[in-house]
């Protein structure tokens, strides 16, 4: 029996990826509606690959977009879409089996009208995990873990798109995804699931966590190493700040709180390092943490002060 669920998945120059993906939903307990692959590569390779797996299980339909954009994509998915429920996931995501049937469960048990549902997101690691890797960070790699049972979102953490569900009436009433957040042509900063997240807190939307509905997230090689988590914790920095002024709460006080919070932090981290004096510098987690943490708050005082220096009337 199909549930009114449909699965979107926006997917851009990764055909080797896709496959695994749509297989993994070949296998679920419990059958979506439809699974709409929203392509925006500028090749065919990732058109083939979705084609050679049409007369699978899972009924599966293939959009292509010319303009490049995840947030864009995902709209282009809640369009042509028709379930009840929209569940989105990436195209590096391998969906456990109960995934679909979790999530239908999620909605349905709960006393009240939820909105959203985020799941548990586990690491796929392509070779074994990095030990100086901080596990305080493993969040920058896409993976949640709170254990624990069916329940509101854990405070202080958002769900993210490669494993959120949400309501077709509250698709509606937020609008979909606000397509200048998140990567794009010319723009690689992640956070538009931040962003609809907050969305839809602001507007007294239930969000809750079902820890049954499971994805396993792939992390490649290329994301263990400590420049992509310095980068990432850098990039982390501007995708918070996006947020804010995409949400309109970033005044000029803010930005200069901003400031003032994370130049202050910035040397506290630094200046934590002489408590972990170490033989194997870089491969002690808590010298990594605290270089990330650094990143961070230094790419947040950077880019505080860009912003409000382009808001200053200019003089002639």
């Amino acid at each position: 029996m199909n549930a009114s669920i449909s699965v979107i998945i926006p997917t851009y120059r990764r055909p080797e990826l896709i496959g695994g993906c749509l297989d993994a939903l070949d296998r679920q307990s419990l059958s979506p509606l439809e699974v709409i692959v929203v392509d925006q590569s500028p090749d065919t390779k990732t058109r083939e690959a979705v084609e050679k797996r049409l007369d699978g299980p899972a009924p599966i339909r293939y959009v292509h977009s010319d303009r490049a954009g995840v947030s864009l994509a995902r709209n282009i998915g809640i369009r042509e879409s028709r379930g009840a429920i929209l569940a989105f996931t990436d195209d590096d995501a391998l969906p456990e089996p109960r995934w679909l049937e979790s999530i239908a469960a999620a909605f349905a048990a709960t006393h009240q009208s939820v909105g959203l549902v985020g799941g548990r997101i586990l690491p796929l690691w392509e070779r074994p995990r990095p030990p100086w890797y901080p596990a305080s960070y493993e969040y920058l790699l896409a993976v949640f873990d709170y254990g624990g049972a069916l329940a509101p979102f854990p405070q202080g953490s958002l769900p993210m798109t490669v494993n959120l569900s949400v309501t077709r009436e509250v698709i509606d009433k937020l609008g979909g995804f606000h397509e200048e957040v998140g990567p794009r042509t010319g723009w690689r900063i992640s956070g538009e699931d931040s962003h609809f997240a907050w969305k839809a807190i602001e507007a007294c939307v239930p969000v809750y966590y079902q820890p049954e509905a499971v994805v396993l997230h792939r992390v490649p090689a290329s994301r263990m190493t400590r420049r992509f988590l310095l980068d990432r914790c850098w990039l982390e920095g501007i995708s918070l700040l996006d947020i804010e002024e995409k949400r309109g709460i970033l005044s000029d006080e803010r930005l200069r709180g901003h400031i003032s919070w994370h130049r202050r932090h910035v040397l506290k981290k630094l200046g934590s390092l002489a408590r972990f004096p170490s033989v194997f510098f870089w491969n002690d987690p808590r010298i990594l943490e605290a270089l990330g943490g650094a990143a961070t708050s230094l790419s947040i005082f950077h880019r505080a002060r860009q912003l409000l220096a382009q808001r200053r009337p200019k003089t002639t």
